[in-house]
């Protein structure tokens, strides 16, 4: 606001006019117990979509690194049937 003076003088006429209001109305007591969920969710003892997100991509990761060692696993084992030299089958033992 100190660099935009329109801005600036835009708030203040918005002041200006919702003040009178504020002063108008009797304050109110939270109920105790939105107060205590309120200051649960700033607190973030609630799953919120960051702590979801990150834990479907640790899945995902889990999941990705179990294909990549069955992958490497496979490639690695033997082969057990008849194999294709020159374009014939050659058996093996």
């Amino acid at each position: 606001m100190r660099s935009d003076l329109l801005f600036a003088l835009q708030v203040k006429a918005w002041e200006r006019r919702l003040i009178p209001l504020e002063l108008a109305l009797e304050p109110v007591e939270t109920p105790p117990r939105i107060r205590a969920a309120v200051m649960k969710a700033i607190a973030g003892d609630s799953p919120n979509s960051t702590t979801i997100w990150r834990n479907a991509a640790l899945g995902g990761s889990v999941v990705a690194a179990a294909l990549a060692a069955f992958i490497v696993v496979k490639a690695l084992e033997k082969p057990t049937g008849p194999e294709l030299s020159a374009g014939r089958l050659v058996p093996t033992e």
